[in-house]
């Protein structure tokens, strides 16, 4: 699943995801479509952490980071 949009600030940006990473797991299980990134996220709790595994440049990277609630209007 590659990441083409990435919000400013977010908690992911922040850990260190970036646009062109490709997600290939999601909490230690493996994701093959954007849904079941989407899923994951869903059964966590604003304050629990998720860990994405993702490929960049060839090289697999782990990037771990809390859920915080969205402010409205993004």
């Amino acid at each position: 699943c590659l990441v083409i949009e990435l919000l400013r600030d977010a908690p992911a940006h922040k850990a260190g995801l970036e646009l062109g990473d490709v997600i290939t797991g999601v909490n230690g299980d493996a994701v093959s479509h954007p849904s079941e990134i989407d899923f994951a996220v869903w059964e966590k709790f604003v304050g629990e952490f998720i860990s994405l595994r993702v490929n960049r440049a060839g090289q697999d990277k782990t990037v771990r980071f809390r859920l915080k609630e969205l402010a409205r209007g993004r």
